[in-house]
């Protein structure tokens, strides 16, 4: 009977011993979610208001692993090693001295019992009666009521200040503080600009310019603090932009010949470099004509430069040598019909006989969707009939026939 009652004992005790620990996991992890969560907004403020350097994103970086390392297993790791037996656990006295401390009525009577228990070894009658009679007086008390988990409550405050000021961040649009800061922090290796509270968004379709025209920049700034002045830095010189209202500021490129590299700079924050891609606009660059009268006419061949107006007789063979550049693809075309594409992407070569007058164009494009045309007329002079005017006179004193009159032709006579 005594074995039965010292065994319904230890049971209550180990069952004491095993909601102590699960009591000391419950306040563990209200203090390593507490820790995690206080030292995370302390350094991303510190990190955000300090732009650190390297070596100062580091040193925060590892504080944070080792404060909350040492914290997960103080209140962790530990409680939840006792709490599978494995390690140094409290021992059934220590067990009784924390009984003792909450239930008055016990005291140290679970103490006495236990002592006494190394003592009935010997098998003492009287001892073994006495911890018989103690052990009754016990048996009503249930141990594991000394361990409350509701009063773990009270340390709730710990996680739940720090939470209600990490939600406020959210809901106040300052989680860029937090995000930020502590994307910089985990990233301590790599060196960061200092990042600018606001954002640029270009209003332009794109940042493509035709070559040597202007280029007006639109832009607008967005962002938790905005910028009263916006400067365009290109190379080492600053420009004002114009503020044109609603956060919107423009700028003109005037002239554009290359591609332009530029940067936005306001409140001592450097954007990203920007580039203006300058377009090739395709182009004629030289144009050789010649000329070739119908040989009755006994014209000479003719020549003409860089003018595509031009003055022919009736049926002459033209020659065009166009010189192109930008250029991928170039047509010449009369009275609506593409006469010739080009074959190369530097020239175009054309020859045709003309009858009447005409006009006609030079096309070129290239891979920019840039086209460009130049429209010519040719005029051509009729080759008419020759002309023969004729007067007769009577020279009566002579009594013969005078005749007087001109032969005309436009080109020669037979």
């Amino acid at each position: 009977m005594k074995r039965n009652t010292t065994s319904e004992l230890f049971k209550k005790l180990n069952n004491f011993i095993t909601k102590y620990y699960q009591n000391q996991l419950i306040k563990g992890s209200i203090y390593v979610g507490s820790m995690l969560l206080i030292f995370f907004i302390l350094f991303s403020l510190i990190e955000h208001f300090s732009a650190l350097s390297v070596v100062g994103r580091t040193f925060l970086f590892w504080a944070y692993i080792l404060l909350n390392l040492t914290v997960f297993v103080k209140y962790i790791a530990i409680p939840l090693l006792h709490l599978l037996k494995i390690g140094n656990r409290i021992n059934n006295k220590d067990a009784a001295k924390i009984i003792g401390n909450h239930f008055k009525d016990v005291d140290d009577k679970l103490l006495n019992i236990l002592e006494l228990e190394d003592l009935s070894e010997s098998n003492n009658t009287l001892i073994s009666a006495s911890i018989e009679q103690k052990i009754k007086t016990l048996k009503p008390i249930h141990f594991s009521n000394a361990i409350d988990f509701y009063s773990n409550k009270k340390q709730l405050k710990w996680l739940l200040i720090p939470l209600a000021i990490f939600i406020l961040f959210f809901i106040s649009g300052k989680e860029y503080i937090l995000t930020e800061s502590s994307a910089r922090i985990v990233k301590h290796n790599t060196f960061f600009e200092p990042e600018a509270p606001f954002n640029y968004q270009i209003l332009n379709d794109n940042l493509n310019c035709i070559q040597f025209e202007d280029y007006n920049l639109k832009l607008k700034v967005v962002g938790n603090e905005i910028p009263n002045e916006i400067f365009v830095k290109i190379r080492d010189n600053t420009y004002k932009a114009k503020s044109t209202g609603n956060n919107v500021f423009e700028y003109l490129f005037k002239s554009i010949n290359t591609d332009v590299e530029f940067n936005l700079l306001a409140g001592g924050y450097n954007s990203q470099i920007f580039t203006i891609k300058s377009l090739s606009q395709p182009k004629v660059v030289d144009m050789g004509i010649t000329i070739h009268p119908p040989k009755y006419t006994n014209a000479t061949i003719k020549k003409v430069e860089n003018n595509g107006d031009i003055i022919i007789a009736e049926g002459s063979n033209i020659k065009w040598r166009i010189q192109l550049q930008n250029t991928t693809n170039c047509s010449i075309v009369f009275d609506n019909k593409v006469e010739k594409k080009s074959t190369t992407h530097h020239y175009l070569s054309f020859q045709k006989k003309i009858y009447s007058n005409t006009t006609y164009s030079i096309i070129s494009s290239n891979e920019n969707n840039l086209t460009d045309s130049l429209t010519y007329y040719i005029k051509v002079i009729p080759d008419e009939l020759p002309q023969i005017l004729l007067e007769q006179e009577y020279d009566s004193s002579n009594q013969q026939h005078i005749f007087n009159g001109t032969i005309e032709d436009d080109y020669k006579l037979r």
